[in-house]
Order: structure tokens, then sequence, then C-alpha cells
């Protein structure tokens, strides 16, 4: 073990005093040499934070072939350790907690061979860095406190086995594995970088949920650009080629924000992009040589099935899609002599559409629809299908139905209240009308033995008089009669009264009714309808 190296940190270091230390080397892709090697010579697999009885203590797990050089920063106070030839196989999220006189802790690749641990402090303090095999210690001293253990995890496998491997011949860029495993993924354009078509901030906002890259952690100060884009691709794990017009240096400071999107916010800055292929591979060039490049990409023909929406309605809105090249006169001559149409008055392959900008732009695609398989043909340059395949996928969409009831009720009430009288007075078989008690006929009559000793003594039996009322017009004889014939059917009650009064027979019938009636009739119609559609219900 070396012994401990003991550094006072005091604010007035002059500006002169800064230790030197190895320049900071990336392969570039475009003219790595020989004497461009970059050599990695070991790697930082873990990182702890912990309490110790003269301060704070900050351990990492890193390779002892790593070269060592440390410095202080003031304005604010700030510990800088470099680790020369080492490659990160771990990332650095720290919570932001303090932790005695450490108030933040950032590690990362700081150049192709040199990651950087910059530790931020409360103010100035003394320190001491310890090595011993594989484990580098740096203790803070300060007042002793309790605070939480903080530690980086682990990581499971040997993934960046590939960070430690020279380039061995000129011009080649080293495959080097992603810093953190991720699952695989069937659909390879889920890793592409699309700068190309703007969306609203909620859409990107949700994508960036769903396929956050792993976080950076980095500042650059007039570092060359190629320098710089080889770090993402030594960081990401992915193959970036970088144009032979690629020029620059890069002056930045980025903080805890995904590769991805620090990568694409750096070559905006440039005044260059990003595209990817099929394979996964992304290249970096100018807005111009990109344009120029996919100009003379050989087309392609994909038939897209369709399943909500109509082809041909779909029709339109894909041809606005398709790429259009407008780089130059000797593009535009090429198109002419392919027989592609050509857009003279701003854009667009066919009479009934708008302009679209850019006079004298070559249509190099097209599109055609099948309405008896409701199927798009699409023909387009291979780096701009799978980008208008999404887009369609967007709008054919399932559109939701509405249902709509209605319940119809026609409600006719009726009653009925009545009350009636009908009465019968007549003398016997003299005078009666025969309608509400019927009168024997006294030829009917015959004898017949009421007491049983075998001689008649009295008329009786008989059948009702058969025939019309009989009316005596003269003598003493009375009868009356009322609503013989107009009887309440059906009735809720019947009283009859018959009483004989002397001569006369009196018989009374009083009629009482009362009824209810509802009726409903009812309609149930209904329609369904394409959701933001008017509708009529019949």
């Amino acid at each position: 073990m070396m012994g401990p190296t003991t550094l006072v940190v005091m604010a007035a270091i002059l500006a002169g005093d800064t230790p030197a230390y190895a320049a900071c080397t990336a392969p570039s892709a475009a003219t790595a040499s020989v004497s461009d090697v970059v050599e990695i010579r070991g790697r930082v697999r873990a990182l702890d934070v912990a309490p110790a009885p003269n301060g704070t203590a900050i351990v990492l797990d890193v390779d002892a072939a790593v070269a060592l050089n440390h410095f202080t920063l003031d304005n604010p106070s700030r510990l800088v350790v470099d680790l020369g030839g080492a490659s990160l196989s771990i990332r650095s999220n720290y919570d932001g907690r303090a932790r005695g006189a450490v108030r933040n802790v950032r590690l990362s690749q700081f150049c192709a061979d040199t990651a950087r641990l910059v530790i931020d402090l409360d103010a100035a303090h003394k320190y001491t860095v310890e090595r011993g095999g594989n484990s580098l210690r740096i203790s803070i001293e300060a007042e002793a406190r309790t605070f939480g253990r903080w530690t980086t995890e682990r990581p499971g496998a040997d993934i960046a086995e590939a960070a430690t491997r020279r380039l061995e011949s000129p011009g080649a860029v080293p495959a080097i594995a992603p810093v953190e495993p991720e699952p695989a993924r069937n659909d390879a354009s889920d890793e592409r970088l699309t700068p190309r078509t703007p969306a609203s901030p909620s859409a990107i906002n949700a994508t960036r949920r769903q396929q956050q890259k792993p976080r950076i952690t980095v500042s650059y100060d007039g570092t060359n650009i190629r320098d710089v884009i080889a770090a993402f691709a030594t960081f990401s794990g992915r193959t970036i080629v970088v144009g032979k017009d690629v020029e620059g240096t890069v002056t930045a400071d980025i903080t805890e924000k995904p590769w991805d999107v620090a990568l694409q916010a750096i070559l905006q800055s440039q005044g260059l992009a990003a595209t990817e292929d099929a394979s996964g591979i992304i290249s970096v060039d100018s807005y111009r040589n990109l344009a120029s490049n996919q100009a003379l990409e050989p087309l392609v023909t994909q038939i897209v099935d369709i399943n909500y929406a109509k082809a041909a309605v779909l029709r339109n809105t894909v041809q606005a899609l398709l790429a259009r090249d407008c780089t130059g006169l000797t593009t535009m001559q090429t198109g002419r002599e392919l027989g592609m149409p050509m857009n003279q008055a701003g854009g667009g392959s066919q009479s009934n559409q708008q302009p679209m900008g850019g006079q004298g732009c070559v249509v190099r695609g097209s599109v055609a629809s099948d309405s008896a398989t409701n199927k798009l043909i699409i023909t387009e340059v291979p780096s701009r299908l799978p980008e208008i395949v999404a887009r369609i996928q967007q709008l054919d969409v399932r559109t939701p139905q509405v249902a709509i009831k209605a319940k119809i009720i026609f409600v006719n009430r009726t009653g009925i209240q009545d009350i009636g009288l009908a009465y019968d007075l007549g003398t016997g078989t003299k005078q009666f009308f025969q309608q509400l008690a019927p009168r024997t006929d006294p030829n009917t009559l015959t004898n017949i033995d009421t007491d049983g000793d075998g001689v008649p003594d009295a008329r009786g039996g008989g059948t009702p008089y058969q025939g019309p009322a009989r009316i005596a017009l003269g003598g003493n004889a009375v009868a009356g009669i009322a609503n013989a014939n107009n009887a309440i059917k059906p009735n809720a009650l019947n009283l009859i009264y018959s009483t004989a009064l002397g001569r006369y027979q009196l018989t009374a019938f009083l009629n009482a009714l009362q009824t209810s009636s509802l009726a409903d009739v009812q309609s149930e119609p209904s329609i369904t309808i394409l959701n933001n559609r008017s509708a009529e219900i019949f």
C-alpha cells in the first residue's frame, strides 16, 4: 500500500499551481491512426460514500493500473479526481443529499480514456487519498456527523469488457458494450434518434417516460466534436459513424440527462444531425450531407395493411409525408431523367395537392391505394419508410362508436263514473211491461197439491209470459217503467228491490258503475353512429 498523500485545500491557490495531467484523448472515427491509440487500463466498478471517524470517506472500486491525478477548485470548493485510462462500468446517480462536508458527487466519463470524479464540498477541507490494490479511498476531514451510507449498484455481469480493448487498425471504431444492459427489443426502431419531425411537448414527455435512456453527467470546455461523439459512443455502447466534414469544438455542461437527448442537443448546436439505419448504426453529419445521401438512396416498396380507416382517404395524407429532394439542379436533372414527378410550383406529385414549399423539389417516392384489399402501396427511401409506417399506424386507429337509444311512451287514461235506477210497476197479470220482472202467463197455470193429500187444492207452476208488454188503456190499473232498456253493463253494484203494494207490484234495480283504464304505447328507437358525427332518430 502506498502511503497517504495529504493536501491542504486553501482558497489562495494560485492559478499557475494547477497540477498538470495527461491530455484527454479519444479515437476519431475518421482520422484514427496507430499514433492515436487510446489505451483503457482499467474500469471503475463501484462508488461508496460513508461516514468516517474524522469526516466522510469516499471509496472507489477501480483497477490498480489506472493512473491517478487529483486537484482542487474554488468558488465553489470542489475536489477533482481524474482516473487516467479508466472507463466506467457504473452510472453515478447521486441522490443530492449532504453527507458530512460532501454536498454532491459526480462521476462521469470525462474523455474516452479518462473518468472524472467531482466532489462538491461545503468549504475548503483537508483530504487524504489512499490506494491499495483495487481500492481508492478519499477521506474528507471534517466534523464527524451521522448520516446514511450511499453506494452505487455493482454491475451483475462483465458488461464493459470491450472497453479494455485497443484500436488495432486505423479508421476502426471499437465496439464498446453498453454501460448498463437493456432488455432486448423486437423493434429496432425503439432505439433510434429521430429528430426529423417535431412533436408536441406532451407527446415528447410521454415518449421519454416510456423509453428513457441512461443518464449522463459530463462537462466539456473547447473539446473537439469528434472526441465528444466518441465519448458518447463509449458511454452508450452504440456504433456512431462521423462524417468527414464534421468539425468544431464543444463547450457544454450536461447534468443528469439521457444520453440521446444530450447528444442531440450538442449536435443541433453544431448544425449537425444524427440518423440511424435499420441495423442500428448512427450516422452523424451535416443536414446538407444527410439530405444528399438520402437523395441517392435506392427506393423500396412496402405494402401496408389498413385496418380501420380507408386507404383512399389516407393516400393523400401519406403523399404529403414522402421525402422531397431539394438539394440542387443536379438532383433535379437526375429526377427528370428517371421520370420522377417534379414540383416546380412548391412540392407535391399531384396537381390537386397544396403547395408544400421548396421550388424545384423532386418527390422521389409514390403512394397508391387498393380499394379491394384496403392497402397502401408505398415506394420510398429506406431511411424514411419506417417513419411513414409509424405515422400510418397512428392514423389507422379504431374510431369509437356511440349508441343512442330513446324510449317514447304515449299514455291514454279514461275514467267512467255512473249510477242508474230501473223500476217496473204493474198489476200482476193485467198491466206490466215484462222488462225487469217477468210475469207468469196465467194460461199456463196448472192445479197442484200443496198439502199432499192427493187432491189439487191450488194453482201454480206456469211459464213466464211470452209476448209484448200488456197494457190496459182503461180501468183503474197503473203501470210504470223507467230505464228498462238502458241497464249499465258491466256494473260494479246491483241492488234489486221488489215489493207488493196492494194489487200492484214494484220492482226496482239500482245500478252503480265506476271504471278507470290506463293504456300506454311504448317505442324504443335506437341508432349507432361514429364518434363526432351527427345523427337523427326517426
